[in-house]
């Protein structure tokens, strides 16, 4: 797999991290791949411990189900209330199409008055 950063990359970064299990995720984002792809460059390339990686992979894992256990109540008030702004934006939007394409009118109107 080719990754966006070069191995020394990954590792200088990992070393500079203050949280060794979010920094996983950071360069998995960083280059486009999994966490796991990550900790194979680590192991494979750099002599890291596999076993340390694996449980720091499992702890940011278990965090993440940790704080999206969110009630479903809060879960749907929260959808609600996304689906409610993208509605409202949507209308502001085709109010300003509207004008746009009033103006357009008006203004080929001018146009063609003025060439005729």
């Amino acid at each position: 797999m080719k990754l966006e950063m070069t191995a020394d990359e990954i590792e200088n970064e990992y070393k500079q991290a203050e949280d060794k299990k979010t920094a996983l995720e950071e360069l998995a984002v960083k280059n486009l791949c999994t966490k796991r792809d990550i900790a194979d460059v680590l192991v494979t390339e750099k002599g890291y411990d596999r076993k340390k990686l694996c449980y720091l992979y499992r702890e940011l894992t278990k965090r993440k189900a940790i704080q999206s256990e969110q009630p479903a109540s809060e879960q749907k008030d929260e959808i609600s209330t996304a689906v409610g702004t993208i509605k409202k934006r949507v209308a502001e939007l085709k109010a300003q199409k509207k004008q746009i394409n009033e103006e357009l009118s008006r203004l080929q109107n001018l146009v063609s008055g003025i060439f005729s």
